[in-house]
Parts: structure tokens; C-alpha cells; sequence
């Protein structure tokens, strides 16, 4: 499995973006995950309007599911850049990654694979409009915001700012609530690509897995839940 380095470079100091580093391999074998197949990824859309992603483990027998990582992002309630083509964007409202796989690049890898998803379909992403970003996430949202080929959408008009005191009163398409805490004032695109094959090979895996148990999307929803709830029940 691949996922993120680091991100590297001046992080935007002085207008210069931070490059990608290349993806690490990431050993398919576990010490926690030992009796356990390959990782798959399960990407669940709700009326156009919400999309869950969960990362995962099963094991050889399919009887037993391991949550890694989860993310689920859904579509503001205002423009917040509706482009030329029409289309707008996602905010992320919840992500966690499970405590034994924490600090090896799984929360970056939940950021990489929504992003790479939404930007299939032309839509943006952003933080959280509906309530506070963590300071870890905001972090986040700074280096993807300044890192080399992940882009600022813009509106027809060409505006790249969310607008949220009406101040561009003639482009209705920039119109955003504030968030809170750590919010982003942009709808970010990837134009990178470099989440496109690793996506494709974990929701390979996954359609491989859903033939083998065919209660398991609703097995993932359950544990993706449980995940978000253990990770933020402490903080």
C-alpha cells in the first residue's frame, strides 16, 4: 500500500509550493493485521450529496473487519465555488484513523483518497463549514493548500476566495458559511493524478471482498462509526 511522505520544500514561503515526494511502499503484511487480507477501500456516495470512505483490512476468512482509517466528506449547503462546469464542493466533516495505525501517514492516505475521488468528478474539497477543524487537520489543509499541483477552483467570474460577508456581491458562486476554528477560505482540486492508481487498486480489492461477504458495506459503516467515536471520545 502506498501513502503520503511528508510533505517537503518551503511550504509556501516566498510563493514557492512544496513538490510531492514520491509514495512509500507500505508493507501489505501487519504485525497487527497478521491473519488478515490486503487492504481495500470502500467509497459509499448518498444521493449525490455525501460520500464515505472507509479503509480496511478483512480477514483470510472474511468473518472479521479491521477499520484503519475514515473520512467522510458531503456537499455545502452554499456555492463555495460552483465553477464553469457546475460543479461545487465537499467539505470534510469527520475523519479518524484507528490508534494502533496512527503517525504512518494513514491520515494524510484518508485526505489523498477523498480528494483523489472528488477531483474524478471536478468537485472540490474543503475543511469543515458546519463545525471546528482540529489543529492537526488544519495543518493539513495548509500543506495541501501549498503544495505543488493540488489547485485553488475557481467561479466562472474567476474568483478563488470563499465569500462569506457578501463582499462580491456580483458572483453568487463564491458564496460560503464561515467555518470555525482552522477553516479554509478555497475549494481545492488535485490535478496531480497520484492517488488515481492506488484508489483503483484498493476499491478493486474491495468489490473482490464484497463478493465474498455481502454484508460487509454495511459491517464498514458500522465500524467506521465505532472508529470516529474511539478516536475522539479521549480528545
Amino acid at each position: 500500500m502506498e501513502s503520503w511522505r511528508t510533505w517537503t520544500g518551503l511550504g509556501g514561503k516566498f510563493g514557492i509550493k512544496r513538490d510531492y515526494r514520491l509514495p512509500i511502499e507500505m508493507s501489505p503484511e501487519d504485525e497487527v493485521l497478521s491473519n488478515y487480507g490486503p487492504p481495500a477501500l470502500m467509497i459509499k456516495t448518498e444521493r449525490k450529496k455525501k460520500v464515505r470512505l472507509v479503509l480496511y483490512r478483512a480477514s483470510k476468512n472474511y468473518r472479521r473487519v479491521r477499520a484503519i482509517g475514515m473520512i467522510v466528506a458531503s456537499k455545502t449547503k452554499k456555492p463555495c465555488i460552483v465553477d464553469q462546469d457546475n460543479q461545487g464542493t465537499f467539505s470534510v466533516n469527520y475523519s479518524a484513523v484507528d490508534k494502533d495505525f496512527r503517525g504512518k501517514g494513514y491520515g494524510s492516505m484518508m485526505y489523498g483518497l477523498m480528494m483523489s475521488y472528488l477531483s474524478s468528478k471536478g468537485i472540490g474539497i474543503t475543511s469543515d463549514k458546519d463545525a471546528s477543524t482540529s489543529a492537526m487537520a488544519g495543518k493539513v489543509w495548509d500543506r495541501l493548500s501549498s503544495t505543488m499541483g493540488i489547485e485553488k477552483r475557481k467561479t466562472a467570474k474567476g474568483n478563488d476566495t470563499f465569500d462569506t460577508d457578501n463582499s462580491t456581491k456580483d458572483d453568487p458562486m463564491d458564496d460560503c458559511d464561515k467555518g470555525y476554528s482552522n477553516d479554509l477560505e478555497h475549494s481545492l482540486i488535485d490535478n496531480t493524478g497520484n492517488y488515481s492508481g492506488v484508489r483503483a487498486r484498493l476499491t478493486k480489492q474491495h468489490r473482490k471482498n464484497l463478493k465474498k461477504n455481502s454484508r460487509l458495506e454495511s459491517i464498514l459503516l458500522s465500524k467506521a462509526s465505532d472508529l470516529f467515536d474511539r478516536a475522539y471520545s479521549s480528545t
